[in-house]
């Protein structure tokens, strides 16, 4: 991590990979999905076009493990990258897998409008809006509101 945090990325990714594979040998998947992901991490500073699936798998994996709130990290960072992502379990959802109401109640949100505004505009109630918005979050994979994109 140090490597990386001072620019070396080349150094950096052979360091995870070292580590990455330790801990595959060893009962711990959680801390070789941590390595795996600063291998990937690393190689993406560097141009590395192999850190893209490698960056994928790990979000994979992290899922796979009930480490969600890391799994989200890693899809956040492919999104940011332009790369279209889809939740574990055949959800398989970017921006495309909103309902219809779920997309109107975002756009809604990344425009800054507050709960009882959607509510009024949507004809819902507020509660309503408040799981849509829930839903919104989790199917794309962010925690904030403001997280949420503003329509093209």
């Amino acid at each position: 991590a140090l490597a990386s945090a001072e620019g070396r990325h080349a150094d950096a990714a052979g360091l995870f990979a070292r580590a990455r594979r330790a801990y595959g040998v060893l009962p711990q998947p959680y801390a070789a999905a941590r390595a795996a992901e600063g291998e990937a991490r690393a190689r993406l500073a560097l141009g590395d076009g192999a850190a893209t699936p490698a960056l994928r798998e790990t979000a994979e994996r992290y899922a796979r493990l009930g480490a969600t709130h890391d799994a989200a990290r890693c899809r956040r960072l492919l999104r940011e990258i332009g790369v279209e992502v889809r939740l574990p379990g055949g959800r398989g959802r970017k921006a495309g897998g909103l309902s219809q109401r779920e997309k109107e109640v975002a756009r809604l949100v990344a425009l800054g409008r507050t709960n009882r505004e959607i509510a009024d505009v949507l004809f819902l109630s507020t509660r309503t809006v408040e799981t849509h918005v829930a839903t919104v979050l989790r199917k794309l994979g962010v925690r904030s509101r403001t997280q949420i994109a503003p329509p093209a």
